[in-house]
């Protein structure tokens, strides 16, 4: 499974502040589900596009991805 995971890192360009924790496929459904962690280090500011050091935990979010294979691809952090 750590193959799997290191090669959805890649793919998605992640750095190493970002890890792939867990990967749900659900092949009746057509959907991937790829979960990552953040794995410490700086975060850049959406607004400002400062780094800053992780304050706070905000609630889990979950963005659509590009299709993988016709799988629809949603990501959660």
């Amino acid at each position: 499974m750590k193959e799997i995971n290191t090669h959805l890192s890649q793919l998605l360009g992640l750095d190493s502040s970002w890890q792939v924790s867990k990967v749900d496929l659900d092949p009746t459904g057509n959907q991937v589900v790829i979960q990552l962690v953040h794995s410490g280090g700086k975060l850049r500011c959406s607004d400002c596009d400062g780094e800053c050091s992780r304050k706070d935990l905000a609630p889990e979010r979950t963005w659509r991805h590009l299709d993988t294979i016709q799988f629809s691809t949603e990501l959660k952090a």
